[in-house]
This record gives C-alpha cells, structure tokens and sequence, in this order.
C-alpha cells in the first residue's frame, strides 16, 4: 500500500520534472480525444484514457501540479509526472470536462491530492495506444482531415498520396534538427509517429523501405 508519506516522497523525490522540450511534445488531453475519436465513440475513449491513467500505462504530466498530502502541506511542482496512483478515484463522469480543459482535481485512496493544471498526455503512449486501433489493411485507407478529403475526391488523388507528405514531414524536422537519426530505425519511429498521428496506416514494410531509402540518402549511400 502507498502511504501519505510514501506518495508525498515519491512526487519531492523520485518524480522528476519532465524535460521541457520532451513535455513541449506531449499531448493535450483534447488532442488526445480527438485522435482516438477517430477509432472509437466519445464514450469508450473517455473510459480508455482513465483506464490507461490508472493503470500507469499513459503517462501523465501538468504544467503545473500542486500536491497536498496533509493539512497545510502542500507544493507545487512544474511540468511533474502525476503518479497513477492519483487516478484512482477519479470519477469517470468528470472525464469530459477534464479532457476539455486540461484541468483536474484529483486524490488517492490514502487522501493524498493533486489541483492540476495544464495536463498533458505522453506522446509515445498516445501513439501505443493509437497503433492498437489502426487496421490492419493499407489500402483504402480514408482521408482524415477534411481539406485533404475534399481534395481527394475533387482531383482524384490516389490512395496512399499522403506519403509525400510524410516524406516532406521528414525533410522539414531534418531541416530543423527534431530528427537526428543515427540509425535507420530512428527515421522508422519518427515516420510511424506521423502516421498514427495523421490517423494514417502502413505495414511495417513499407515503412522501413522508405526510411531505408531516406537514410541512404542522408548519408550518400547507394
């Protein structure tokens, strides 16, 4: 059992500040409810994300977090991890307006709180998340965006077309040094994270051969 003290040393202590380009990545719990939204209804995405927040399995952090574990304790931290075990109780019907307005009140089952303000979801976690929901073709896959899907259907734009655009994705965070790959899976990661994020799907394959290609590339390989 997590005791006040223990719950108190955990958030002084072990739970460090998120760096802050990494939170800069991270993402709000709207824009989090607006991608799965796209895989589920409303209902069974609210119920996904406090699960997840419970379980420990989606990660979360606030610009700012103030904790109180007994009275007239309390601090407040900048861009802190929430532990799990803060989750616990919160109640499923407050799910909406928390994912609304990034903010929350929360305590654990030993009376530990947390007023927190500015809550952001882990970017890897969302995409974890959103990589289960994907289907599994790569063909026929819909345009999510509306302008790109009116396009689409006024010009005739092929099936699969967005891979240009990840593609110049790629050079502009080349450009502006987010992607620094030494390795050919590190231009593999990032082109999956696109491709979940836009709501896109791909097989593994075709993935890894363009990235292939694009690393060669970087590197004047043949």
């Amino acid at each position: 059992m997590i005791t006040n003290r223990l719950v108190r040393y955990q958030v002084a202590d072990d739970l460090k500040a998120v760096d802050e380009d990494e939170f800069a990545t991270w993402l709000r719990p709207d824009e989090t409810i607006e991608l799965l939204t796209r895989q589920l209804d409303i209902t069974a995405a609210y119920a996904l994300i406090r699960n997840q927040l419970i379980s420990g399995k989606l990660r979360s952090a606030a610009t700012v977090a103030i904790f109180s574990f007994e009275v007239g304790k309390s601090s407040s931290t900048d861009r802190c991890p929430i532990p799990s075990v803060m989750w616990e109780t919160y109640p499923a019907e407050d799910m909406q307006i928390m994912c609304a307005t990034g903010e929350a009140r929360t305590e654990s089952h030993q009376g530990g709180r947390a007023s927190i303000h500015g809550l952001k979801f882990c970017r890897s976690d969302v995409i974890e998340m959103l990589a289960y929901f994907q289907p599994a073709a790569t063909t026929n896959v819909p345009e999510i965006r509306p302008s790109r899907l009116s396009n689409s259907r006024r010009t005739g734009r092929p099936v699969n077309a967005w891979w240009e655009d990840l593609l110049i994705e790629m050079c502009r965070q080349l450009y502006a040094g987010d992607l620094k790959p030494f390795r050919q899976a590190d231009i593999e990661k990032s082109m999956s994270e696109w491709i979940a994020l836009e709501g896109y799907s791909a097989s593994e394959t075709a993935v890894r051969t363009r990235a292939r290609k694009l690393f060669h590339a970087i590197h004047g390989e043949n």
